[in-house]
């Protein structure tokens, strides 16, 4: 069955979120991307301690705004895929952006004109997705692929558009609306031989084709990032899940996957790897 992106703007967020939420309990998996306007700060030290990186990931996501959010919800086999559009982010405004990061997204499609016009406000957003029964929800998983930047933008969303001041703030910001079952796939990967690079090398070297819209769309690069995560977990199997926090993944993918064997490294939850991954 084709699969398709649901835009969402202003004039059908609400309506998509109560789609959400209506089936939110048959789908437990979880992924999500962000589009934003690219490192305006970059850090001037490739080596630095976890809190000194997310001094540096706080000090661009505060003076930037989101442009999209992809979401997708799946129990394994079946995926609904949402692209949620952005209008705080305007260019005619004189908004902080990196220009080539701007640039990439104009040649992938996105039309900047029509986010200001049209899009969603976070504030909106923020609400919708709080009585949504996404968040605080112990039956979901979430993940994502090196998603410090991802988090921030979504916590600063429900933060009131600030992020924490320290990265224990954070952290704790993180499990408190996302749980312990939040994984990153760049992290996870490190224990399965031949996979390393960006999303689109690890996918293509799984196997794992681009069913539905482009590359830095969020809709899109979301549910690319499910069906990778599912195949390496087929693949690089994930053993050791005697760890309590690994016990709801075991019992969500075998529940949904009853061929996937015992994998053979644990998983960490990526709240522990968020800034360093």
């Amino acid at each position: 069955m084709e699969i398709q992106i649901r835009k969402v703007w202003a004039t059908n967020v609400v309506s998509e979120f109560n789609f959400i939420t209506s089936i939110l309990p048959h789908y437990p998996f979880v992924s999500f991307d962000t589009e934003f306007p690219g490192t305006v700060y970059p850090p001037q030290n490739p080596h630095l301690l976890p809190s000194e990186l997310y001094e540096s990931v706080k000090k661009n996501v505060n003076a930037t705004n989101i442009i999209q959010i992809g979401i997708t919800l799946s129990n394994g086999t079946t995926h609904y895929v949402w692209e949620f559009n952005f209008r705080d982010f305007n260019l005619s405004r004189g908004d902080l952006h990196n220009p080539d990061s701007i640039k990439l997204l104009r040649d992938q499609g996105i039309d900047f004109e029509k986010n200001a016009e049209e899009g969603i406000a976070t504030e909106e957003f923020a609400y919708l997705m709080i009585n949504s029964g996404l968040l605080r929800n112990s039956t979901l998983i979430w993940i994502g692929f090196h998603t410090g930047y991802d988090f921030g933008y979504l916590i600063k969303m429900l933060n009131g558009g600030k992020l924490p001041n320290d990265l224990s703030d954070f952290v704790q910001a993180v499990r408190y609306n996302f749980g312990g079952r939040a994984f990153d796939i760049k992290h996870i990967m490190k224990a399965c031989e031949g996979l390393y690079g960006g999303l689109e090398r690890v996918a293509k070297v799984l196997g794992v084709e681009r069913n539905a819209g482009k590359c830095h769309e969020a809709g899109s690069d979301s549910l690319l990032t499910l069906q990778t995560f599912v195949k390496m977990i087929q693949r690089c199997m994930i053993y050791g899940l005697e760890l309590e926090l690994n016990h709801p993944i075991q019992r969500t993918v075998h529940h949904h996957h009853p061929q996937i064997q015992r994998v053979y490294y644990h998983p960490t939850p990526c709240f522990y790897q968020l800034i360093p991954c």
